[in-house]
């Protein structure tokens, strides 16, 4: 990180720490933290200049980056570079995340869940099966419970997104 700006690495190493109390890499915290700070798009190239890690290694990160949702790819007519961009509104970033939880899990428990209670509730006989029967009801109310949080959630940051 040797080619950054002050500036650009405080900003980075703000983020790295933070990714850090998550779990989360540092090379993908420092191309967030990057991406984010860029006020335009970015070279695959440029970054790997940037940061120190290699091409190979940078396009590895971006495309984790970039199935997460977190960064978009982009190509330029006339150049074969790969370029990526990060949305800088940080609420919209997170409600695509919330909606992506509506998606990914809560569909599928709302879908498949109640068609599992409804098989086995007149199968549980013996106490462990009842008790396992119970979890998973109170599995599917909690995902019914935060479905509403996240409603509510999203909701709320689509009016405050509308600010920046």
């Amino acid at each position: 990180m040797e080619n950054l700006k002050p500036l650009e690495k405080d900003f980075v190493e703000f983020h790295v720490k933070m990714g850090r109390a998550y779990g989360m890499s540092d090379l993908l915290m420092t191309i967030f933290g990057l991406l984010y700070i860029e006020p335009g798009d970015m070279a695959m190239e440029d970054i790997a200049k940037k940061t120190g890690y290699s091409l190979a290694t940078i396009s590895h990160a971006t495309k984790t980056l970039e199935t997460a949702g977190v960064i978009l790819r982009k190509s330029k007519p006339g150049t074969r570079k790969v370029f990526f961009y990060m949305d800088k509104n940080l609420l919209r970033m997170n409600i695509a995340k919330l909606r992506s939880i509506q998606q990914t899990q809560i569909k599928p428990a709302k879908l498949f869940i109640p068609a599992m209670i409804e098989k086995y509730k007149n199968k549980a006989r013996d106490a462990d099966s009842k008790e396992k029967l119970k979890l998973i009801e109170s599995y599917l109310n909690q995902m019914l419970e935060f479905e509403k949080l996240l409603q509510d959630w999203i909701r709320d940051l689509e009016k405050l997104s509308v600010k920046y």
